[in-house]
């Protein structure tokens, strides 16, 4: 049970005011209430509205906490906004070097595309989040003091806008930025080129390890090339056409053309009898290389007889002296199993009559203890019989 001021009330429920200052509500037990009576109350279990629960203490703090939570929030959208890449701008001085700029133009990226360009960023500090006129300024300074800045020297600049939408040539903000680093560099006597290119350029530029700048020149340089060979093409045809001896011109043409058939025929003809007589050359030197070899091969195939023959020879000398050999051999085995055989029956005669002198010691001994038992009882005998008288 608690305590509490009422502060409103309708036909089932009281609100009341707290000793802690929550407002709660009350189940109504009579209509006998009034507006600011304190009464003793069961609370009604029921989730009231976020603020309603809040006490006068905490409610400062909570909206506080509140608005410290959206300064935050509002205040890290543009830092999100302030690291993203608005555009692209690619500088070819060799070296050669890539810049992302966001939408106030601060640089938020320089990536070098060869090692002079790693040794220029080396050198420059702080770059990061500074002003592309600034950091511009300063790399024109680093090319002098490493020697990079020559009178005259080609400067290639492009630019890539992220989100393509407008083209980059009509984009006033970047064409400002683009006009300022061309008078700086044309301040060093440099010749400056504008280009503008896509995303899909800087792709394909990426994937072969060049500048968009690189490859749109590249690009530019093979269309001027096929329209130069279109051109010369196109203006031979019409000096030609416009030619007053054309036609002898032409006759000669032929004539100096059939002057070189001619020619060709002739040494081609030359060349046939001398190709002829070579193979026939060749012919009679492999017909007389052939007859040699044949006469070699009898040759070799008469000493393959003579030695065979003497090999056969050879084996049934050896094959003899080896019977001769097999034959002393069996002799001397029999001999050594004869003498081994006789020692045996030696040895066997022993054996046989150790075991007979064996035998008969042992029947002696038998009869001499059979005497001295029948002896033992016959006194046994004689005895009784002495003592029974």
């Amino acid at each position: 049970m608690k305590k509490g001021i009422i502060v409103e009330m309708n036909e089932r429920f009281l609100t009341l005011l707290t000793d802690e200052g929550e407002f709660l509500r009350g189940q109504k037990q009579n209509s006998n209430y009034e507006i600011g009576q304190e009464i003793d109350y069961f609370p009604f279990e029921e989730k009231k509205p976020f603020f309603n629960w809040l006490t006068v203490k905490t409610r400062p703090a909570m909206v506080f906490t509140l608005l410290m939570m959206m300064i935050i929030a509002f205040s890290f959208l543009p830092f999100t906004k302030n690291n993203e890449i608005y555009a692209y701008m690619s500088i070819d001085i060799n070296p050669s070097f890539e810049l992302g700029v966001n939408e106030q133009y601060r640089v938020i990226e320089v990536v070098p595309y060869n090692n002079d360009g790693v040794k220029i960023i080396e050198e420059m500090s702080n770059w990061r989040n500074k002003h592309i006129d600034a950091v511009i300024t300063e790399m024109i300074q680093e090319l002098k003091n490493q020697g990079y800045v020559v009178n005259k020297k080609d400067v290639l600049i492009a630019t890539v806008l992220a989100k393509e939408g407008k083209a980059n040539s009509n984009n006033p903000g970047l064409k400002k930025e683009i006009n300022f680093i061309k008078s700086e560099m044309e301040k060093e006597e440099l010749n400056v080129s504008i280009m503008h290119g896509t995303n899909e350029e800087r792709q394909k530029a990426k994937e072969i390890g060049v500048t968009v700048g690189q490859f749109k020149e590249k690009q530019n340089k093979q269309k001027h090339d096929n329209q130069q060979w279109k051109e010369d093409i196109q203006s031979k045809k019409v000096r030609e056409t416009r030619t007053p001896d054309a036609e002898s011109e032409i006759k000669e043409r032929n004539r100096k053309q059939e002057q070189i058939t001619t020619q060709s025929a002739n040494q081609v003809d030359e060349s046939y009898e001398q190709k002829t007589k070579k193979a026939e050359y060749h012919q009679q030197g492999r017909q007389n290389y052939g007859e040699g070899r044949q006469e070699r091969k009898e040759e070799q195939s008469s000493e393959k007889i003579d030695r065979n023959k003497t090999k056969d020879q050879h084996d049934d000398n050896h094959k003899s002296k080896s019977n001769h050999q097999d034959g002393k051999k069996e002799k001397k085995q029999y001999d050594s199993g004869n003498s081994k055989t006789k020692h045996e029956e030696v040895k066997r005669e022993k054996n046989k009559y150790e075991r007979n002198d064996h035998q008969k010691n042992s029947h002696q001994k038998n009869d001499h203890q059979k005497n001295r038992d029948a002896g033992y009882k016959k006194e046994t005998q004689s005895h009784d019989e002495r003592k029974n008288r």
